[in-house]
């Protein structure tokens, strides 16, 4: 890393090295946290289980309604993982009217 380098090469403290590389010292030390989401893997499941047309506003719902502590964003992100934000399917398409050439009739008005 940059910082390193500025330090054994040059022999800068860390203050300095941050400010000259214009790297946040929080950045250094910064360890990221495991998330442990089973608990709304299971709540998402069972949900879907037993909704299955159910899609992602009234699981939301069915959450707070429950007084589950988990949030809009922390549902979304586990409710994506799972892939369950699929778009739907869209409805076909009508094929083109094909106009018949019928006798007394021209462009589907009576002559």
């Amino acid at each position: 890393m940059v910082v390193q380098a500025l330090m054994a090469e040059h022999g800068m403290s860390q203050r300095r090295a941050c400010t000259a590389s214009g790297i946040a010292r929080s950045t250094l030390r910064y360890r990221p946290t495991a998330r442990n989401d089973s608990g709304v893997i299971t709540f998402i499941q069972t949900h879907m289980a037993l909704n299955p047309r159910h899609g992602f506003g009234l699981l939301y719902d069915s959450a707070r309604h429950q007084g589950k502590p988990w949030g809009k964003t922390v549902l979304w992100r586990v409710y994506c993982e799972l892939r369950l934000n699929l778009p739907r399917r869209g409805k076909k398409r009508l094929p083109a009217r094909i106009k018949l050439n019928r006798p007394g009739y021209r462009g589907g008005r009576l002559v």
